[in-house]
């Protein structure tokens, strides 16, 4: 604890606990931006729905849900865990229909 004093400053000690599942939260995140990102790429531009929807809906869950930091780390990793989880089923058919015409 001494070396992260010095280092970070006793603030940092405070929020550390935090840490694994707000860095869960934002590689979740990342992988949704990436999706999001080589949908509109392939010009599949429907998808920009589903974010905006996740983006509504973390805003209600923090509005409703925030009486401390972390249900405010929990209520928006749940809703990037669903973006994700819509994401590969929208990302799934796409796939599949890649294999089969290079099959046929």
């Amino acid at each position: 604890n001494t070396a992260i004093n010095i280092l970070y400053g006793s603030s940092y000690l405070l929020v550390k606990k935090y840490l694994t599942e707000y860095s869960v939260f934002i590689l979740l995140f990342s992988i949704c931006s990436l999706l999001i990102s080589f949908f509109l790429s392939i010009g599949k531009t429907k998808i920009v729905f589903l974010p905006l929807l996740a983006a509504i809906s973390q805003i209600i869950g923090i509005w409703l849900i925030h009486d401390s930091l972390i249900s405010v780390i929990r209520v928006s990793l749940v809703i990037e865990v669903v973006l994700l989880i819509g994401l590969i089923i929208y990302l799934v058919p796409i796939i599949l229909k890649d294999e089969i015409t290079k099959k046929g």
